[in-house]
């Protein structure tokens, strides 16, 4: 059927050039007007138009069709496989992530971080609701008495005493949330390859650089159902199940 189809638009193509060339040898061989209309021109412009119409349309099958429909196709198949592995959202500036409603909903909540106490400081609120709502959030907060904790020290990756940020993350758990049971932390001893918040639903999942110096992070979601989802909930529980309750 499909060679059918392609034989007949070739013959149509064809059809249309070959009209186009006879119509403008017609119209040169013979002079002839009709009402001040000029016939002989008329079918010479006639045939000019059907001429190129069908010569542009060989070459749109012939080159172009061909190349336009790769390109959709490639467009169309990577965009089935971003979705079908799990990504849902990304920002170029992970400081903007803002799903308080989500957060507050969420049965599990856990971030993940190297000793970074900004989720907890901007989104105090989110987990005084959570305590009200009796759900559990995790902290993982890098043991400053850890190799991991040296290197990043030695290697300059932060500017920050981590011994420090550790000490005013339990205070402003102690101030903030009245020492409540429900906020934990966990210290973990790894250099890690990404931050995170993690809910039921979804992951943000906030890269690292790996050149020094500040840089504003991008962050992407994945969703729940996914191969992405899966690996990140994989690699996130054996993090806690390798790490150790601070309170």
């Amino acid at each position: 059927m499909n060679s059918r189809n392609s034989i007949v638009s070739s013959n149509s193509k064809l059809l249309i050039i070959v009209i186009g060339l006879c119509l403008i040898l017609i119209g040169n061989g013979f002079e002839y007007s009709i009402l001040k209309i000029d016939i002989d021109s008329l079918l010479v412009n006639l045939g000019a138009l059907l001429l190129v119409i069908g010569t542009l349309q060989w070459i749109f099958d012939e080159g172009m069709r061909e190349e336009i429909v790769q390109e959709i196709s490639i467009a169309t198949l990577g965009t089935d496989r971003i979705h079908r592995n799990g990504l849902r959202d990304c920002t170029d500036n992970s400081r903007k992530i803002d799903e308080d409603n989500l957060w507050k909903a969420t049965n599990s909540l856990i971030i993940g971080v190297h000793y970074s106490n900004r989720f907890v400081e901007d989104n105090a609120d989110v987990i005084k609701s959570r305590i009200v709502d009796k759900k559990e959030t995790h902290i993982f907060h890098i043991d400053e008495d850890s190799l991991a904790a040296k290197y990043l020290v030695d290697s300059k990756s932060g500017k920050s005493n981590i011994g420090e940020k550790t000490k005013n993350l339990k205070e402003l758990i102690e101030s903030e949330f009245n020492k409540s049971e429900l906020v934990k932390i966990v210290k973990h001893s790894r250099v890690l390859r990404y931050s995170f918040i993690k809910t039921d639903q979804t992951i943000w999942v906030k890269f690292f650089t790996n050149s020094k110096g500040y840089s504003i992070i991008p962050a992407v979601k994945v969703e729940t159902g996914t191969p992405l989802f899966e690996f990140f909930t994989s690699d996130i529980e054996r993090l806690m199940e390798q790490s150790c309750e601070l309170r």
